[in-house]
């Protein structure tokens, strides 16, 4: 009896032991420190989501400014829309114009896009010009296609809350910083989120990269984005108003611009294909309608070229202009070593023929 009493004290069945390893585990996972537990709820977080990923918005009206500079740079007033997928932008020179209209006949410019099909009416004559995104590189070189796509810059600023050259919806946070480069590596952005004392984005530090053909060494920028929430009215987590500065010399903030909402509407399902038709914005009598089809031809309604664009077109892709400086650049240092090097090869004639002469 005994011996049986002790046998069985010592003896663990399965479930014991099974027992004993998960008080083990819990007890080593509870000792290893945790990492800070992050209130996605918070505005700095929802601030971040909203650029990460956008939602659908239906109206959106804010102002550009470029204080101290108002002579020469006035205020630009816009009206957009985004989705996924689709967009429109419309450009007003005062106020009361973007308040005025619904059909965006006062607009100065109006870009759009929807699937992959661009369009883009330039100025109050009404001149549209549509575009077939089909993957062909040398299309994407024609000059109105350029402007249809720079179109959407101020568009991605707006939406990136100050962020410029980088696509919507396309900022990948980790923790309260990012790092982003362009489809063809020329740009890299690097930005750091600060937050105020209510956890909401106060600044956003910035770091850009370029790289050209035109430069040795890549062009760096620093830049700080400013976040005022003084008189929101808009989602509590999304600031009125965005100031971008640039540091001089001596460390001095300069400040470069600024961008206030207006208004900022969220749509709960996406917009009718309608409202991204150029259709509603044509003006009887006054429109004409031309389509881009290849790098450097416009054709117009009936299928005859209108326009057989230059290719030293200065609207022409900025890299095609960076190509033909650098060409520039290397014909002129030739051009100025072509003398230095016959200059040279006289010298050296003229020393040799000195020490030819014989001696008297």
């Amino acid at each position: 009896m005994l011996t049986r009493n002790r046998k069985s004290r010592l003896y663990c069945g399965p479930l014991n032991w099974l027992a004993l390893l998960i008080a083990i585990a819990i007890t080593q996972v509870d000792a290893q420190p945790q990492a800070p537990r992050v209130d996605l709820n918070s505005p700095a977080e929802l601030f971040k989501l909203f650029i990460q990923s956008p939602p659908t918005i239906t109206n959106m009206q804010f102002r550009m400014s470029w204080p101290g500079r108002e002579a020469k740079f006035p205020p630009r007033f816009y009206l957009a829309a985004w989705q996924e997928n689709a967009y429109f932008i419309q450009e007003f020179s005062s106020l009361s114009e973007l308040l005025s209209t619904e059909t965006g006949t006062n607009a100065i410019q109006i870009t759009a896009k929807y699937g992959n099909k661009f369009w883009q009416i330039n100025g109050r004559h009404r001149a549209l010009y549509q575009w077939e995104d089909r993957g062909i590189p040398t299309e994407r070189t024609n000059a109105n296609v350029i402007s249809q796509l720079s179109g959407r810059v101020k568009l991605q600023r707006a939406l990136n809350f100050g962020i410029e050259h980088a696509d919507l919806a396309s900022l990948r946070w980790k923790g309260d910083e990012f790092r982003y480069t362009n489809y063809d590596g020329s740009q890299t952005i690097i930005g750091t989120l600060k937050r105020d004392d209510k956890d909401r984005a106060s600044q956003l530090i910035l770091y850009y990269e370029a790289r050209t053909i035109d430069f040795a060494k890549p062009r760096t920028f620093n830049w700080m984005l400013e976040y005022n929430y003084a008189t929101n009215s808009l989602p509590s987590y999304l600031p009125e108003r965005i100031a971008r500065f640039a540091y001089d010399p001596t460390g001095k903030k300069v400040l470069l611009d600024e961008i206030t909402f207006l208004n900022i509407a969220l749509g709960s399902a996406p917009l009718p294909p309608t409202a991204f038709d150029p259709e509603r914005y044509l003006l009887p009598g006054l429109s004409k309608t031309f389509s881009v089809s290849n790098n450097l031809v416009v054709y117009n309604e009936s299928g005859q070229v209108k326009e057989l664009l230059n290719p030293k077109d200065p609207r022409i892709l900025q890299v095609k202009r960076m190509e033909q400086r650098g060409t520039y650049y290397k014909i002129i240092a030739l051009l100025t070593a072509i003398p230095v090097i016959l200059l040279f090869i006289r010298i050296r004639s003229q020393k040799r023929k000195t020490n030819q002469k014989p001696e008297t």
